[in-house]
């Protein structure tokens, strides 16, 4: 008979250790369990995404938002480009991350990923909380 139980959701793993560096010297470091984040840990991520777009609660974040993102951070940081500004924007996002995710990994950890591997990671992520991987013990494809 099927059940719901705690085995029913797959828990959230990574290993970043097979990854080189961002920098080039040597493979990173981070492996271990995202805790299950609570509604209060969701709820801090979206709103620190809708303060980077300059959005309010109820407003939803679209991507032609980004430019607006660049641009709200060249005013309110000093910044003296997009390049600059964006550096600033990925370094807020990589922090609201890994708030979601406890610290695990931290944002030290996910510094030093490549940014291919980072964004991927991050969509990862994304993908696990809004549509987590339940297993059925159903083997028929």
């Amino acid at each position: 008979m099927a059940s719901f139980d705690i085995k029913a959701v797959e828990p959230l793993d990574y290993d970043f250790t097979g990854f080189d560096k961002n920098t080039g010297n040597g493979k990173c470091k981070g492996r271990g369990n995202i805790p299950e984040p609570t509604q209060k840990h969701l709820n801090a991520f979206s709103a620190g995404m809708k303060n980077l777009a300059g959005k309010s609660e109820e407003e939803d974040i679209s991507s032609e938002d980004a430019v607006a993102m660049v641009d709200k951070t060249i005013e309110e940081s000093g910044a003296t480009d997009a390049t600059e500004a964006n550096a600033i924007i990925e370094k807020k996002v990589i922090g609201l991350i890994a708030g979601l995710c406890q610290n695990s990994p931290s944002a030290a950890q996910l510094t030093e990923l490549p940014p291919r591997i980072r964004t991927a990671f991050m969509k990862w992520v994304h993908k696990q909380l809004a549509d987590p991987k339940v297993t059925s013990g159903d083997t028929r494809q």
